[in-house]
């Protein structure tokens, strides 16, 4: 299956190189640091909090150029192309592909050629707590093996602000099934935060059924997580009320057949929904809102988000000032930014700025479903 991604490229301004002073027999921590460039997660959207690495286009220890491409990572939207800050030696990378990273982190650092990564304080922490793995011989006393794991997992247990062990939703939920400890685990996450594989791994092979099943194991990385939690989030935190009504069409239905007799332009069942709706919200200003932390933000604009579907997820093209728009431009529209999406050339800002969302399954003969809310709107078709 190809896999197509919408790419931005991102690269941090270069800024010359702090040299020693002539005569200095040793640089200062200060120096080095400020020697050594920094490669960082960028963050190109307002909501992004994370990214997932897709692959690595340069290895450690490869020489590198200014702007020339280090890695692409993917956001929930779109696969972000990161270069390099500068010339130097590419080291010190921290995560891998899969690895899913918080924006402003660094992943590596380009020295000078003759630097050292261990120069660097603080630089080889996370690289070697990720890489090293201390193996017990075969033949160890099951005491000797007991104590050592045990000892293993006292010195890693990584906690959240709360005081609770770090870990992801789905490995507390395969815990508390399978009865093993959480404390008693190291986590293969970023920081140390435990995963579902960690507990898996744990859990006694209890049941003679669960030995014969096999299964295919699809990872819930990327876009595909993003979404995921997101839309899980959006039910658990959003009351939602559904409301349902059935309107006659038929009328509009006669109609639209004869704009489509004479026009280039076929206005969909869609594209009419998307008007209908810019028009319902410029008189009902609550629905064309998000609710953030300071309070009901009333929007000025009305920017129509159609959900669309694609190979590796789920994604909202935005149509712009949709109350301002002929049915035609906005079937043009639609119908541009749709063909975008699932080639994966979409831009990222036209899927940004989103305040009311429709999502539309009667093309494949679904008469009434509930969607969910795309936060932080309000309200969805």
């Amino acid at each position: 299956m190809c896999r197509f991604l919408t790419t931005v490229s991102w690269k941090k301004p270069q800024f010359p190189r702090k040299m020693t002073s002539k005569g200095k027999s040793e640089p200062s921590s200060e120096e080095i640091i400020n020697m050594a460039i920094q490669v960082i997660m960028p963050k190109v959207d307002m909501d992004q909090e994370e990214s997932t690495i897709i692959s690595w286009e340069k290895s450690e220890g490869d020489l590198v150029k200014y702007d020339e491409l280090l890695l692409t990572a993917e956001t929930d939207k779109v696969a972000i192309d990161v270069n390099s800050p500068g010339d130097g030696v590419l080291a010190g990378i921290r995560y891998q592909e899969g690895d899913v990273v918080p924006v402003a982190t660094v992943i590596a650092y380009i020295l000078e050629p003759g630097e050292e990564l261990s120069d660097i304080p603080g630089a080889t922490e996370t690289t070697e707590a990720a890489t090293e793995v201390e193996q017990i011989p075969a033949d160890a006393p099951e005491a000797d093996v007991e104590a050592e794991v045990k000892a293993e997992a006292e010195v890693s247990i990584v906690s959240d602000p709360d005081g609770k062990v770090a870990a992801t939703p789905a490995a507390r939920r395969i815990s508390r099934e399978e009865g093993v400890a959480l404390d008693s685990l190291k986590g293969s996450g970023p920081f140390g935060r435990i995963q579902a594989d960690d507990v898996a791994r744990m859990a006694p092979p209890s049941k003679e059924t669960r030995a014969k099943l096999q299964a295919e194991i699809v990872p819930m990385v990327g876009k595909r997580a993003y979404i995921a939690q997101k839309m899980q989030s959006s039910f658990q935190t959003a009351p939602h009320i559904f409301e349902t009504i059935e309107a006659d069409m038929t009328r509009l239905e006669e109609w639209r057949s004869r704009l489509n007799a004479n026009s280039d332009t076929k206005i969909s069942v869609t594209a009419i929904l998307v008007k209908l709706v810019a028009w319902a919200l410029e008189r009902n200003r609550y629905l064309n809102a998000s609710l953030l932390d300071d309070g009901i933000h009333l929007w000025n604009e009305i920017n129509v988000g159609v959900a669309t579907a694609i190979d590796d997820g789920l994604i909202v093209p935005v149509i712009h000032d949709a109350n301002h728009l002929s049915f035609q431009e906005t079937a043009s529209k639609l119908t541009n930014l749709s063909q975008k999406a699932r080639q994966g050339s979409i831009e990222l800002n036209e899927v940004q700025n989103g305040t009311f969302t429709i999502s539309n399954l009667g093309m494949y003969g679904i008469t009434h479903f509930r969607a969910i809310i795309n936060p932080p709107e309000v309200a969805i078709l």
